[in-house]
């Protein structure tokens, strides 16, 4: 098991899934151990619920600290990975550099004198994608 990084982690919010059949063996991909899904365990299928500890064969959940689940009984909830969150930073600085590009095109178009409602609108956008830049990285 050294070495080895798990599916999920303490703390993180899982499903049980819905489709686990009573008395089936299920394995844990990283542990390699097996658990056999009892009739009890089946009375949580579809729960959400939280890691609570690691065992040497898979995870005891916060509802169920009886039973030991394998990762193939369990899928992520709401789990933003790494890679969705990286997606999200790009997108909102990708979102920041396109009006303050805007901004700056509107200034030297003196818009603020044209049009100053469309600089308003302009900036306006520009600061709330800055603000929830700065919340995410918060």
């Amino acid at each position: 098991m050294r070495g080895k990084l798990r599916r999920f982690s303490i703390g993180d919010t899982v499903r049980i899934k819905i489709d686990l059949q009573a008395g089936e063996t299920y394995y844990d991909s990283v542990t390699n151990g097996k658990d056999v899904f009892t009739l009890r365990m089946s009375t949580n299928c579809g729960e959400i619920c939280q890691i609570a500890a690691f065992t040497t064969v898979g995870y005891q959940l916060d509802i169920d600290v009886l039973h030991t689940y394998t990762d193939t009984m369990l899928e992520p909830v709401d789990r933003p990975g790494i890679y969705q969150k990286d997606v999200e930073t790009i997108v909102a600085k990708t979102k920041i550099a396109f009006y303050r590009k805007k901004v700056d095109e509107a200034l030297e178009q003196k818009l603020y004198e044209k049009d100053p409602l469309v600089l308003q609108k302009l900036v306006d956008e520009y600061r709330k994608y800055v603000e929830q830049l700065e919340t995410e990285e918060s």
